[in-house]
């Protein structure tokens, strides 16, 4: 067994792996670096949309990648839920950052000054301050989840995708749903599945 944690530890330090809050450990994104080399003829999206489908089918809700452009969030990639009543999400879809869940994380992950920047240009926004405090909670626990904001009836939770190295926030990674069917608490269980997808995605997803 201490030669085995040792080995666990090294690769760890290696980034070959993760290891979680619990105690488990997962593929590291130079692990999914090396696959992506080898399989260099394969599609970056068509790998993306299979693990967005993978998320859709665990939660039964819409799954999408959203990048930032401007001082909106767009989205480059969804799996759209196939229950009756869903949240429908289509690739091209545009919102503005300020008072959306993807966009709290894209926003945070910005300095000071161009946050503020991009609060004082929207729109109908929340109290400045009250934005401001919403970012430093999303840039502290790593996550941000709305209910009924921008749209009416939805909620929705998004985790950052960084860039290979964590150096950058490159994408947000969210899921949304009819507020009747997920309700905040609901959405802030899904937080550990989306935050391991949203490492798996790392090595596919181009920075904007």
């Amino acid at each position: 067994m201490s030669t085995v944690s040792r080995i666990m530890r090294d690769l760890t330090e290696e980034r070959m792996l993760d290891r979680l809050d619990d105690g488990s450990y997962m593929l590291g994104f130079r692990v999914f670096r090396l696959v992506r080399s080898a399989r260099e003829s394969s599609d970056p999206m068509a790998v993306i949309h299979r693990m967005l489908a993978d998320l859709r089918d665990r939660t039964g809700e819409t799954v999408s990648l959203n990048v930032r452009q401007g001082d909106n969030r767009v989205c480059i990639a969804s799996a759209n839920s196939r229950a009756e009543l869903r949240r429908v999400v289509p690739v091209g879809d545009v919102l503005p950052l300020v008072g959306t869940a993807s966009g709290d994380v894209l926003l945070a992950a910005l300095p000071a000054d161009e946050q503020l920047a991009v609060i004082r240009r929207a729109e109908n926004a929340e109290p400045e301050q009250d934005l401001l405090d919403r970012l430093q909670r999303t840039a502290a626990r790593g996550w941000s989840a709305r209910s009924d904001s921008l749209v009416a009836g939805v909620t929705g939770v998004a985790v950052p995708v960084w860039s290979d190295g964590d150096e950058k926030v490159i994408a947000a990674l969210t899921l949304s749903s009819p507020t009747s069917r997920m309700s905040l608490d609901a959405a802030e269980k899904w937080v550990p599945d989306m935050e391991n997808v949203a490492r798996r995605l790392s090595p596919w997803v181009e920075p904007f």
